[in-house]
């Protein structure tokens, strides 16, 4: 994802199937991600910001940077990295909701009642540098239950 797909209409649709702006701000604060609103104009603009970190390879200083530049925010890339750590369970959050909005889209009237659940396997290196150049890999499972 980039700069520029942040800022378009992917993001505006994604703010609307999320209930717009004004329950982003409901959510946002039952969950206690904006503890203070310094820097960010509402909590779409926080939002963006997190999105703009999460899914881009860019560092907090660049992201930082580059909120500012965009007026997207006016924060310092630690003040960026505590509003990431506040916003941990209102992005969990706003995730099951996306998902629990695409299980009851897509699922049919046939499969409803049967159980289903989203599945990830990946490898992960292990730390040790013996360990790594014996090729031996870590594996994690993760199931959701949505």
């Amino acid at each position: 994802m980039t700069h520029e797909s942040l800022t378009a209409r992917d993001f505006d649709t994604l703010v609307n199937r999320l209930g717009g702006p004004e329950k982003l701000a409901v959510s946002a604060k039952e969950t206690g991600a904006p503890q203070r609103r310094r820097g960010f104009a509402d909590a779409t603009a926080l939002l963006r910001a997190l999105l703009l970190y999460c899914l881009t390879e860019m560092s907090l200083r660049t992201t930082a940077a580059l909120a500012e530049a965009s007026t997207l925010a006016s924060v310092s890339s630690v003040a960026l990295w505590k509003r990431m750590a506040k916003a941990t369970p209102w992005l969990e959050q706003l995730a099951a909701s996306l998902l629990l909005q695409v299980c009851k889209e897509a699922m049919p009237a046939a499969a409803k009642g049967r159980l289903i659940r989203c599945i990830d396997a990946t490898t992960l290196t292990h730390v040790a540098l013996a360990a790594r150049t014996a090729g031996q890999l870590w594996r994690l499972h993760c199931i959701y239950d949505p």
